[in-house]
């Protein structure tokens, strides 16, 4: 599996208030130690809501519901499905036949709440496709 980094401010998750954002954290799986309780600061958890009311202005009923249920939303680009989870980055996937075939990386260098950065993958998708997987690490998925 291809490594993605992402910068992350420690000092930004520390806080008195308690959000629990299940996928919150990318590239870890669901049961790892990692996509638990987080503690967010009032300020993070009002930019995470504000960015989640954003991402659901693009989003049709249908990827709302996805997401709200899934913990991702699917975007048809041309005759292309791309999967967005949860998540800053490694989490787009080009779904073909219903199995995801590649795992794409790319996000922006600052830190913002992970419904922006979803935000962002998605209108790079569908605005400049080719640009996105040019800029984008790509790993293949290996299903058995």
């Amino acid at each position: 599996m291809a490594y993605c980094p992402a910068t992350v401010n420690t000092s930004s998750v520390i806080g008195i208030d308690v959000l629990y954002q299940q996928q919150i954290t990318t590239n870890v799986t669901a049961g790892s130690a990692l996509n638990q309780w987080i503690v967010w600061p009032k300020k993070e958890q009002l930019a995470f809501k504000r960015a989640e009311e954003m991402l659901f202005v693009l989003l049709s009923d249908e990827q709302r519901k996805q997401y709200e249920t899934a913990g991702y939303f699917e975007a048809q680009v041309d005759d292309r499905v791309y999967r967005i989870k949860k998540g800053r980055s490694g989490n787009v996937e080009l779904i073909e036949k219903g199995v995801a075939k590649y795992q794409y990386c790319a996000h922006p260098s600052a830190w913002m709440p992970a419904p922006d950065v979803m935000a962002a993958q998605l209108l790079m998708l569908q605005t400049d496709e080719k640009k996105f997987l040019a800029v984008a690490n790509r790993t293949v998925l290996h299903h058995q």
